[in-house]
């Protein structure tokens, strides 16, 4: 189950697999599921806010519907031409497409789909679209861990001593910078990316879950039946003690915001010699559903949504203890 299936190396050097120019987006995701790409990468290490080590496990053997594609998602693709256009009038560089995917047999769990080469160089250009609200991430000339973990990753798979990175910060600005090769952060991710591979996907054993929304939504797709199955105590006795720990922290949390309201008394802002806050009005609008359900029946049926979820619950079992 990897990349290097799909074609037999002749030696250490860098080979151009499939071509994707055209490729129906089925064939595309199959392949994909046979190795770590670069957007990959950063899930693996723990950079990626948006996926989980559980969600790329389960995306890899087919366990999960791919991802539907988002308006970002679109605009990225669409634009993508239009970035790397933008990186050519700055810097005078010239790029071309790489319209396959790239194998080195040095990481047969590893592939790379890079978005252009630089002409007359051995580097590679990586462009990217992001939001508005996120051009704090380059106003200080601070590369976001997730686009370097990505392009450490192709580095390595291309075997290319520099990597560009484009980034049009959407209404806001066009950023530019050189990435060098880093052989010890190559190699790092690369064994990295070699045990998740080999450890969970081959063996198809989960990593554990993180707490975030995106492994969340993969327990949550599983199937299940009625039976019941044996669990260990020591882990439903962690869970129920984070549990009673964590609404113990809250209530303090609460508490103590009372305090601060207190103090401020008549002011709205108050400050110490390490912090300030404020506490002013918001206005906020919600929709009344329980007069709207009164009123408007046929309104409120009409656009209701009704929705399914399971509630875990633990309790210490009464009685005599084996």
């Amino acid at each position: 189950m990897s990349l290097q299936a799909l074609e037999t190396p002749t030696n250490g050097s860098l080979i151009r697999l499939h071509k994707t120019l055209d490729m129906p987006r089925e064939q595309w995701l199959e392949l994909r599921r046979r190795g770590i790409g670069g957007s990959d990468s950063p899930t693996v290490v723990g950079l990626n806010p948006w996926s989980s080590r559980l969600e790329l496990y389960a995306d890899k053997l087919g366990l999960i519907e791919e991802r539907e594609d988002n308006e970002a998602m679109r605009q990225g693709r669409d634009l993508e031409d239009y970035v790397a256009k933008r990186w050519e009038e700055a810097t005078g560089k010239k790029v071309r497409r790489e319209n396959h995917i790239l194998y080195n047999p040095l990481y047969e769990f590893a592939f790379a789909n890079i978005d252009r080469a630089v002409v007359g160089e051995k580097a590679l250009l990586e462009v990217k679209t992001t939001s508005v609200y996120n051009k704090h991430d380059f106003e200080n000339g601070e590369i976001p861990d997730y686009y370097y973990c990505q392009v450490t990753h192709y580095l390595g798979v291309t075997g290319y001593e520099k990597a560009y990175l484009a980034v049009l910060v959407l209404n806001k600005g066009f950023y530019h910078y050189e990435i060098y090769r880093n052989q010890a952060e190559i190699d790092a991710l690369m064994e990295a990316e070699r045990l998740f591979w080999v450890n969970h996907v081959q063996k198809r054993v989960p990593p554990e879950p993180d707490g975030s929304d995106s492994a969340y939504a993969v327990l949550s797709a599983m199937d299940r039946g009625a039976s019941t199955t044996y669990l260990s105590d020591t882990l439903l006795a962690d869970y129920d003690r984070a549990k009673k720990t964590a609404k113990e922290y809250a209530d303090e949390a609460e508490r103590l915001k009372q305090l601060v309201i207190q103090a401020l008394g008549s002011n709205e802002r108050g400050e110490g010699r390490d912090y300030k806050c404020s506490y002013l009005e918001q206005t906020r609008e919600s929709i009344d559903t329980k007069k709207l359900k009164s009123y408007y029946p046929d309104i409120y049926n009409q656009f209701k949504k009704e929705s399914t979820y399971r509630v875990l619950r633990i309790n210490e079992k009464k009685g005599d203890k084996q």
